[in-house]
This record gives C-alpha cells, sequence and structure tokens, in this order.
C-alpha cells in the first residue's frame, strides 16, 4: 500500500494505480501502470512548484516515487534521456535505493562507469543487506569481464536474500565459464 494515501488528490490516485496495476504482472496492467505512472509524475511535477509543498516530506516521498517507476518505464522503452530526468528528480526529492541502482543501470547504458559504480555505492549507504543491488552490480561486472568482483557481489546478494534463485543462476554461470575456458 501507498504510505499516506490522499484519497482526496488525483497525483496520490494515479500513483496508487499504478503501483496496483504493476504487481498484476499482465500486460494489460503493465499498459495501464505506465500510463498512471506517467499521469501522476505530471500530476506531481504540477505541484512542485508550489513552494509550500516541497518542504512536505510524505509529498516528496510519494513524488519521488512516481518519477522513479515514471523512469523505469521510460527506460524499458528505451528512452534513456527521459528515465535519467524523471530517476533524477526522484533523487533530488527523496532517495531510494531503486532509484540509484535504476540511474546506475542508466549510466552503464551509456557507458559511463565510474558514474554507476557511484550510484549503486549510494544505494548500498541508503541499505546494505537490500540484495538487489549486489545481483545488479555483479551483473555489470560480469558484462564487463571482471568476474572475481562479480562473483563477490552475486555471493553478497545470495547472503542478503538466500530465497532469491538469481544470484544463484548467475555464479552458476560463472563457474561454468570460468571451468569451461581456462
Amino acid at each position: 500500500t501507498l504510505e499516506n494515501f490522499d484519497e482526496n488528490a488525483e497525483a496520490d490516485k494515479q500513483l496508487l494505480a499504478g503501483l496496483e496495476n504493476l504487481y498484476k504482472r499482465t500486460s494489460e496492467g503493465y499498459k495501464i501502470a505506465d500510463e498512471s505512472f506517467t499521469s501522476a509524475a505530471s500530476l506531481f511535477k504540477t505541484k512542485l512548484s508550489d513552494s509550500s509543498i516541497i518542504k512536505d516530506e510524505t509529498f516528496k516521498q510519494k513524488a519521488a516515487i512516481a518519477f522513479e517507476y515514471n523512469g523505469i518505464f521510460r527506460f524499458l522503452k528505451n528512452d534513456p534521456l527521459g528515465a535519467h530526468e524523471d530517476i533524477q528528480k526522484a533523487i533530488d526529492l527523496y532517495p531510494r535505493v531503486n532509484s540509484y541502482i535504476y540511474m546506475a543501470l542508466i549510466m552503464a547504458d551509456k557507458g559511463q562507469a565510474d558514474e554507476y559504480y557511484q550510484y549503486f555505492d549510494k544505494a548500498i549507504e541508503l541499505d546494505p543487506k537490500y540484495a538487489p543491488i549486489y545481483y545488479h552490480k555483479g551483473q555489470l561486472y560480469f558484462i564487463t569481464a571482471q568476474y572475481e568482483k562479480s562473483g563477490k557481489d552475486f555471493d553478497k546478494a545470495k547472503e542478503c536474500d538466500e530465497n532469491n534463485i538469481f544470484p544463484y543462476i548467475q555464479l552458476a554461470c560463472l563457474a561454468y565459464r570460468e571451468n569451461k575456458f581456462e
């Protein structure tokens, strides 16, 4: 659920609709979520011009979530500049771990290696036990053939969430790769 949901605020309604439809994990749900996040981000952006509301931490957190998810959808739709803009707004308003992870992925997509590791470091500062940070960082190390670092991050992801199968799969791929080519 959305904390401090205001049933009278259209931006909140659109954000909640986006989240609810995202978690349906259906094609139609993703389409509606995309539209809802776009609408929510636009509505929150309009409200940001009111200087009195920008001091409201609850508002900033909800706006950041809307910008974050809108940015994620823009990234998935191959709009890296728009995604970068939205996720940077989210970080500026209310930094969240996932915003830093997606900003790292955007920087990696742009080929800006130094910057993407800095965003992972910022995510770790916020929540050092959040497995997806290490998983995605490990993926980037794997892609750049830094296999030892990759393995350490996959191990850390596994340690943080032993029920997530993906780090195990990546470690198996890494082991296969090392045995096959050495």
